[in-house]
C-alpha cells in the first residue's frame, strides 16, 4: 500500500506498480491531498510553488479557479485510470476525509 500525494514522481511510481503487479503482488495506492490542492478558495491571491524547481508564482484566484479545478480533476482521473488499468486498487482523498475506514476497506480488498 502506497500513500502519497503523487505530485512528483507519479510516472516512476506507476511503473513500479506495474512491476509489483507483474510479480504477483496486490497493490493499493492512496492519493492524499490537502483540500486547497483540489479546490482553490473562491477569491483572493494565491501563491503556487513548483515542487521540483521551487519557482513561485503569485496570482489572483478568480481568473484561474475553474481552469485549475478542471486540470486537477483531469490529473486525478488520469492517475486513477492508469492505476486501475494495471489492477491497482486506487483511491484519491483529501485530508478532510477520515483515513482509517478507507485503509480498512483497502486492506480487506488486498486480502481477498
Amino acid at each position: 500500500m502506497i500513500l502519497s500525494d503523487f505530485v512528483a514522481g507519479a510516472d516512476s511510481l506507476v511503473r513500479q506498480f506495474a512491476t509489483l503487479r507483474d510479480l504477483g503482488h496486490e497493490v493499493a495506492a492512496v492519493q492524499i491531498l490537502a483540500p486547497i490542492e483540489v479546490e482553490l478558495p473562491a477569491e483572493g491571491d494565491f501563491e503556487f510553488a513548483d515542487p521540483e524547481s521551487g519557482a513561485r508564482v503569485k496570482t489572483a484566484v478568480e481568473p484561474i479557479r475553474d481552469a485549475y479545478a478542471a486540470a486537477v480533476r483531469a490529473w486525478r482521473e488520469g492517475l486513477r485510470q492508469r492505476c486501475e488499468g494495471l489492477g491497482v486498487h486506487w483511491r484519491s482523498v483529501t485530508t478532510r476525509e477520515p483515513l482509517a475506514p478507507l485503509l480498512r476497506e483497502l486492506l480487506a480488498a488486498l486480502q481477498s
